[in-house]
């Protein structure tokens, strides 16, 4: 529990410190600020599934995948402050690597708990569907060439907070 504690403060201090250099300093120091952060994500996901190899079965090894999948994700979108010209690419592959992962994770957890959830899920997300979706048609919000790539992030998105959430 200690090594966890530690762990949590230093991302704690690692969040502090990208937020406040964010706009102020080198990209170069913001981005290794940022590998930290993901290296720190993925270590706490080893040591969590080391301490319960007693009740260890597959879906932890998905949820795993799926924090690296996040933290690769994290560290492509960073690089858009090195590749001007490549923003959108960047912004869009991270964007594919946390879809996947938020995938791996709902089918991890309603493989784990329950697949009696699977109609409020469906409820949920159909309605929230309908609303980002007509939020992106209507609002003058400008995503660009990433508007339905947004939109289908934010719906995955919502199916694994619903399902973490039942």
């Amino acid at each position: 529990m200690f090594v966890f504690i530690i762990l949590f403060i230093l991302l704690a201090l690692l969040m502090a410190a990208y937020c406040f250099f964010f706009f102020r300093t080198d990209r170069v120091l913001t981005f290794i600020i940022k590998l930290s952060m993901c290296t720190i994500f993925i270590t706490i996901g080893f040591i969590a599934i080391y301490k319960n190899l007693s009740h260890f079965d597959y879906t932890q090894n998905v949820i795993l995948v799926g924090v690296i999948m996040c933290a690769i994700g994290d560290a492509v979108i960073g690089l858009r402050r090195f590749y001007e010209n490549k923003k959108t690419l960047f912004m869009f592959l991270g964007m594919i690597l946390f879809l996947i992962a938020h995938i791996l994770y709902s089918v991890s957890l309603i493989i784990r708990y329950s697949e009696s959830y699977l109609l409020a899920i469906g409820i949920i997300v159909v309605i929230y569907g309908a609303f980002v979706l007509l939020l992106l048609l209507k609002s003058k919000l400008n995503l660009g060439k990433l508007k339905y790539p947004t939109f289908v992030y934010s719906l995955t998105a919502t199916i694994m907070l619903t399902v973490g959430a039942l």
